[in-house]
């Protein structure tokens, strides 16, 4: 496992110099997290691009998911001993949170999905509950204060943070997007629940360390998305992307019952995250005992139906038919398979053989396929069933600010010397 090892950090350490070369480059005029480019060229959008690249739309996604990440790298950078790469990390991170709080409180106290560089929003205004903005901005402040030693601001973003996790158990979360890939399956409809809010609070409550949410999180995903049988027309050990009110499969408009493969790998992922660290707290010992292997094998399952032999993982798939509904494979689905495999084999060592295995396929299809296909270490966004790189946007068309790639890799390096 060394090389493998050896690989996932050198993507970490020559992305991250990439990133936050770009960040000291523009800071003193753009404050923001800034990865307009173009990822299979590297040339920067500007005003010749569509509106919704340049530089004056700025997306709220990319700033929570942006500061968590250099929040995260200054902090892996710090235990490598490596105080100079540290150091910049956390200057830029200050500079960018102070200007994102002081267009927040501007605004209302949101950020919005897409807004000016004044904090306008550009499709819509963000409605009365939570929605995605908040939960990727909140609990990125919470990381981005945790590294900054700000114990005030540590406590408003938790609190923030705990108003969003109450809107999602009670189902009063909604989301923002703007659907730039009409092929996604995951667009918000009436009487829809994704498991998606709750799987990405896991990540929230593994910076806040509320183990006892984590729990609850976990069980409520396990419980009502993971088919043990109470859903008979369903395949067993199936994973449900989106239920109903009454907490039945959601039925698409085409008669489709969706499985997406990413975000059931990245659930396992960011549980286990969670699990590695309450696993030595006695109240939940016996938990992440019994849960543990219950995710190795989702993981396992979800591994060999979305899998391409040629490219990354499908973006959904028929529960009904079991067949492929859409074979575009996005790049942050490796990653955090790689994350959850790892850390997987950490909590279940009777599969720790077979999950490591698997973490070394994807993370040699993960620089065979994409980043070769990208520029400065960033994956390309997306590819086709071949493995060659297509122009579609699954979320928006900034580059990664390492969120995905980076704080998942990160997290399996943590286990190297385990």
């Amino acid at each position: 496992m060394d090389d493998f090892f050896r690989k996932l950090e050198a993507t970490v350490v020559n992305s991250a110099e990439y990133f936050i070369s770009r960040q000291e480059k523009n800071s003193s005029d753009y404050p923001f997290i800034d990865t307009k480019f173009n990822i299979r060229t590297g040339k920067d959008f500007d005003n010749s691009c569509e509106e919704f690249r340049r530089r004056d739309c700025i997306y709220g996604w990319i700033q929570g998911r942006g500061i968590e990440s250099m929040a995260v790298h200054a902090a892996f950078f710090a235990g490598q001993g490596n105080s100079e790469l540290a150091n910049r990390f956390k200057k830029q991170l200050k500079h960018t949170v102070s200007a994102l709080e002081q267009l927040r409180l501007s605004n209302g106290g949101r950020l919005s999905f897409a807004m000016t560089p004044e904090g306008k929003p550009r499709f819509s205004a963000p409605a009365k509950y939570s929605n995605y903005t908040d939960l990727f901005y909140f609990k990125g402040l919470c990381s981005a204060a945790l590294e900054l030693d700000d114990n005030e601001l540590f406590s408003e973003a938790e609190k923030l943070l705990s108003k969003v996790a109450d809107d999602i158990l009670d189902r009063r979360f909604g989301s923002d997007q703007y659907m730039f890939d009409p092929a996604n399956r995951g667009k918000a409809e009436d009487g829809k629940f994704s498991q998606g809010p709750l799987m990405i609070l896991l990540d929230g409550t593994a910076v806040t360390s509320n183990w006892t949410l984590a729990e609850k999180l976990i069980s409520l995903i396990t419980d009502k998305h993971l088919n043990n049988g109470k859903f008979p027309e369903l395949p067993s050990g199936c994973f449900v992307e989106s239920l109903k009110a009454d907490d039945t499969p959601w039925i698409e408009s085409d008669d489709r019952i969706i499985c997406d493969p990413g975000h059931a790998l990245e659930f396992t992922g960011l549980a286990a995250k969670n699990l590695v660290s309450m696993r030595s707290i006695d109240k939940h010992r016996d938990f992440v005992s019994k849960i543990s292997p219950v995710l190795a094998e989702l993981f396992c399952k979800v591994y060999d139906i979305g899998l391409q032999e040629n490219s990354g993982v499908i973006k959904s798939y028929d529960l009904k038919k079991g067949e492929t509904v859409n074979s575009d494979a996005p790049w942050w689905s490796l990653p955090e398979a790689i994350r959850a495999a790892v850390l997987l084999a950490e909590l279940v060592p009777d599969m720790r053989v077979e999950l490591l295995r698997r973490a070394q396929i994807l993370a040699e299809r993960f620089e065979s396929v994409y980043i070769s296909q990208g520029t400065n270490f960033f994956a390309c966004q997306m590819c086709n069933s071949e493995g060659k790189a297509v122009d579609v946007i699954p979320a928006v068309p900034d580059a990664d600010p390492l969120y995905h790639t980076n704080l998942s890799l990160i997290d399996a390096l943590a286990c190297k010397t385990q």
